[in-house]
């Protein structure tokens, strides 16, 4: 929302939604609307005075804000197909995803694998950008925060900094932050898989529409229905008076991704109540049908999340991050053909990266223990 929101003790019918919380507004009582004629836009009191929403800064009796509008455009076209985008020093060509050539390219904004999508590449080093990635504005306003975020295409490598606000995951790619100084939580990062949830949805995970929830009235835990986790942070919630609630780690999972060892693309599965046994085409472990987990319905494979979506799967080979706040940890490419022995498990490293921490050798699961 760009326009004003004023107070009104009283709204003619019809009955609206908050934009907020997305309950039921009672018109009888006091609420924040829009005055524009066309618009629609309300809010319960509380939610708009809310500190994760509300500013502090009272508007009445300051003037309208005119003048140029912001160029929050991320890239120029420098010709057909070509652009030059303001997180790199090169021009950016547009390309179709080649299966043998372009297997191994990650976004360097999501970090995600480029899989089946057009992206832009670099002309002159390995620097690649989904088209969707690629368009994301320098400046924007989002629900979990009550300032305009900034895109960073170049987070700084400690934990503060790579760890997103709304998931606590690590990811070495672009993030949101706010620039305000004297904003009461700028520590306020989000990656932009988070970034990219919509604001209001429909999703395969749930019957109803999901709303991002941006904050917690009572602060009770409420309980991930993806992972189980109790959880007070950032969440998806049930618009209706449903209790769904999902945590943006769970809400960002991809609903198909590729594996290396099948030519299908892997389908998430939401649980299954059943009484048959899976194994885990990776770590030949049991798979427990009733949580989420990957399959191929044609090939018979199961795969357990973790194992191929674990908690550094936003982190890219070759860059390095501050790790336990002193060591510096380097992350590195793990092919199957030159699996290392892990420091801390002893165990091959199985996932797709591992990490040098001075002469340590960590895999993905020691380095989050903290061995």
């Amino acid at each position: 929302l760009y326009g004003r929101l004023s107070y009104s003790p009283y709204l003619p019918p019809p009955m609206s939604l908050c934009r907020i919380c997305y309950k039921t507004v009672d018109i009888k009582y006091g609420q924040y609307s829009c005055k524009d004629e066309d618009c629609s836009y309300v809010v319960h009191t509380k939610c708009a005075t809310h500190v994760m929403t509300f500013d502090g800064k009272e508007l009445e009796w300051e003037p309208e804000e005119t003048g140029e509008i912001e160029d929050i455009s991320p890239f120029k076209k420098v010709g057909d197909g070509l652009i030059e985008h303001f997180s790199h020093g090169h021009y950016l060509k547009l390309e179709k995803y080649d299966s043998v050539r372009d297997a191994r390219k990650q976004c360097e904004a999501c970090v995600l694998p480029i899989h089946l999508h057009d992206f832009y590449n670099c002309m002159q080093c390995d620097f690649f950008l989904h088209v969707v990635c690629a368009s994301l504005p320098k400046k924007v306003d989002h629900a979990l925060h009550n300032h305009s975020i900034i895109l960073d295409p170049s987070p700084l490598p400690n934990d503060g900094e790579l760890q997103c606000s709304a998931s606590s995951r690590l990811s070495t790619g672009f993030k949101y932050k706010c620039d305000k100084k004297d904003c009461q939580i700028n520590w306020f990062k989000i990656d932009v898989c988070c970034f990219l949830i919509p604001e209001y949805s429909t999703n395969k995970l749930h019957e109803h529409p999901l709303f991002i929830a941006p904050f917690n009235y009572d602060y009770e835990p409420f309980r991930c229905n993806g992972c189980k986790r109790g959880l007070t942070k950032n969440r998806l919630q049930c618009s209706t008076l449903c209790e769904f609630t999902i945590c943006y780690e769970c809400a960002t999972i991809p609903n198909e991704l590729h594996y290396k060892y099948d030519k299908h693309p892997l389908t998430l599965c939401y649980g299954e109540d059943t009484e048959d046994k899976y194994w885990c085409e990776e770590c030949e472990k049991e798979v427990k049908p009733a949580e989420w987990f990957y399959t191929c319905n044609k090939c018979c494979i199961t795969i357990h999340l973790h194992c191929l979506f674990g908690w550094y799967v936003y982190m890219k080979p070759g860059s390095t991050f501050k790790y336990n706040y002193r060591d510096m940890a380097e992350i590195l490419g793990n092919k199957s053909s030159t699996r290392p022995i892990c420091s801390g498990c002893e165990d091959r490293c199985r996932g797709s990266t591992y990490f040098k921490v001075d002469v340590r050798t960590l895999c993905s699961w020691c380095l989050l223990k903290g061995r």
